[in-house]
């Protein structure tokens, strides 16, 4: 999903942004991760709005942080 959001952001199109946005979403909040659930919501928000680019790689790099904080934190609870 990640990629999606990345590939969409360098064709600059907004349809495939919020698309991937939209699906990745769910999958974040199930594993707990909310941040990065609200990173990837100001994502979508974003690609309906002004599809500023680098407010997007911005958006992108917290998000891509957070996970990888959130998947570390997980694995030391041995989840």
């Amino acid at each position: 999903e990640f990629d999606k959001l990345n590939k969409a952001i360098e064709k600059q199109d907004p349809v495939a942004l919020r698309h991937a946005a939209h699906s990745f979403w769910p999958q974040l909040e199930f594993v707990g991760l909310k941040k990065a659930a609200s990173i990837d919501d100001a994502l979508e928000a974003e690609a309906r709005s002004d599809f500023r680019y680098h407010v997007l790689t911005d958006l992108l790099k917290a998000l891509k942080n957070d996970i990888e904080m959130g998947l570390k934190a997980m694995k030391r609870q041995g989840l």
